[in-house]
């Protein structure tokens, strides 16, 4: 079950179009707003979600 979750989760933030962010991705628009080297994959959208103070 988690791992279909996992699934899920990255599907929706990395490859799933959302319309209140005028059809970008959650990932896309987290990209544009860090670092380059903060978010370097949509794999890292976790490690960033569970500590959101790291640049």
């Amino acid at each position: 079950m988690n791992q279909r979750l996992e699934q899920w989760e990255i599907f929706y933030n990395c490859h799933r179009p959302h319309s209140a962010l005028q059809g970008r991705t959650p990932y896309e628009v987290l990209r544009e707003n860090r670092t380059a080297d903060a978010v370097d994959s949509c794999n890292s959208l976790k490690l960033f979600f569970s500590n959101p103070s790291s640049p």
